[in-house]
């Protein structure tokens, strides 16, 4: 009888000491360290079907990459902008309107709000209107 509690009493030491070896050794999880010290940045310029329309100098803001953030972009539309998800190589938006992107023209019929951003590409959004619209070219930076 007093054998089986000294065999109890070692087996449990045994594994509270497996399970603080365990615990001490296990790495943390880190968060996609290089674009958490990212920028997004977003060049903001507009178009018109007017002749004689003069195309303004485009905005460029710069803004941390951060998990959920919300960006108000303006723009005829008034857009803002969510970050959904961050990855080693790129980023998700989504848009808060349908916005016509990288289609090689512009899709009237767009319903798309979501969009990935890849590490060294840039996102060209465009708003799905016939006489004039907004412009939002977007790429990542390390």
């Amino acid at each position: 009888m007093e054998r089986k509690r000294i065999i109890a009493i070692v087996v449990l030491i045994t594994i509270a000491i497996i399970i603080g070896v365990v615990a001490i050794l296990k790495p943390e999880k880190k968060e996609m360290p290089l674009l958490q010290a990212g920028k997004i940045r977003i060049s903001k310029s507009y178009w018109s079907g007017e002749r004689n329309f003069k195309e303004p100098e485009p905005e460029v803001s710069e803004y941390d990459i951060e998990l959920n953030k919300r960006i108000n972009l303006g723009g005829i539309g008034d857009l803002e902008i969510i970050i959904v998800k961050v990855n080693k190589d790129s980023i998700t938006i989504k848009t808060s309107i349908p916005m016509s992107g990288n289609e090689g023209g512009i899709n009237l019929r767009t319903k798309k709000t979501e969009f990935i951003i890849e590490k060294g590409k840039t996102l060209h959004l465009v708003t799905p209107t016939m006489d004039a619209g907004s412009i939002f070219d977007i790429d990542i930076n390390m």
